[in-house]
């Protein structure tokens, strides 16, 4: 929101003193006509002296001429148009930025309410709703999340009372409640989470950075920049997600990785354990059918 705002200000800033400059050359334009009409009515009236200065002839007089100072009037006059071109141009494009930038924001703005809210922690049952889930079940897991939070309360308020806060006892309760609750990737669909991760705003895709010379995924023909979306049968949204994966059953057992490269699904076959590479997050829209 403020560099919205900070943007916003800075292209009204630029179009007002464009503004400005624009009718300051009008001024100087219409004064420099006002001026040149007033030099051609003296030329030519019979009624005023021909000046001579120094003993020259008055065409010899430099600026006084007649013929000179049409000369002059007409270059200050074609610099003066190109100097208001230019300024009317550059009005003209910041106008076209303010406008572009308005329709960009109103084009996303219900996306960036929600995102918004998940970055308060505001996770609320619409959002859940619009990731595709059941309302009973946003409901009953919104509950609990709310009776979770104040648990916490009154777990800190206690051990803070009996001095034993931030202690090895207070993370043990603390884990104790949180797994009491489960979490909310245990209880929709891979699709609900994935597009719930998209509409709060947070990474939803795995990305390969890059890979590590004769590593198991090099060997396996893991490149960078592929997209992780299973390993082992497993929908992968999070970095946490792929450790724990490559950190379960035996290990050297061959398990399929799926990734997306250019837009097409590889499959490749690899040894359980470490893949040998550096990771990478993206938010990426699911699709409509996903």
């Amino acid at each position: 929101m403020n560099i919205w705002f900070l943007t916003t200000v800075t292209l009204f800033a630029g179009i007002s003193i464009g503004a400005l400059g624009f009718a300051a050359v009008e001024r100087h334009v219409r004064t420099a006509k006002i001026q040149d009409s007033q030099y051609d009515r003296a030329a030519v009236s019979p009624q005023q002296p021909t000046p001579v200065r120094s003993g020259l002839q008055p065409d010899h007089v430099a600026g006084t001429s007649p013929s000179g100072y049409a000369g002059d009037a007409a270059d200050r006059w074609e610099t003066m148009d190109g100097a208001l071109s230019t300024l009317g141009q550059r009005v003209t494009e910041l106008e076209m930025q303010v406008s572009e930038m308005s329709a960009n924001q109103a084009s996303t703005s219900i996306l960036s309410a929600q995102t918004e809210r998940a970055a308060r922690g505001g996770l609320d049952r619409e959002t859940l709703v619009a990731a595709g889930v059941d309302t009973a079940v946003a409901t009953e897991y919104l509950d609990r999340q709310s009776r979770l939070e104040m648990q916490r309360l009154e777990l800190r308020d206690r051990a803070s009372r009996e001095g034993w806060l931030n202690s090895d006892r207070f993370i043990e309760k603390l884990g104790e409640l949180e797994g009491d609750v489960g979490s909310l990737r245990e209880e929709i669909s891979d699709d609900s989470y994935d597009r719930f991760l998209y509409l709060t705003g947070q990474p939803n895709r795995v990305v390969i950075a890059s890979v590590i010379d004769e590593s198991p995924a090099q060997l396996a023909g893991v490149q960078a920049g592929d997209i992780v979306l299973n390993y082992a049968d497993s929908r992968v949204f999070s970095f946490t997600e792929l450790r724990d994966a490559t950190r379960v059953g035996e290990r050297g057992e061959n398990v399929l990785l799926r990734v997306q490269r250019q837009g097409e699904t590889m499959e490749l076959i690899l040894p359980r354990g470490p893949l040998g590479v550096r990771l990478d997050a993206d938010r990426v829209e699911p699709a409509e059918n996903s």
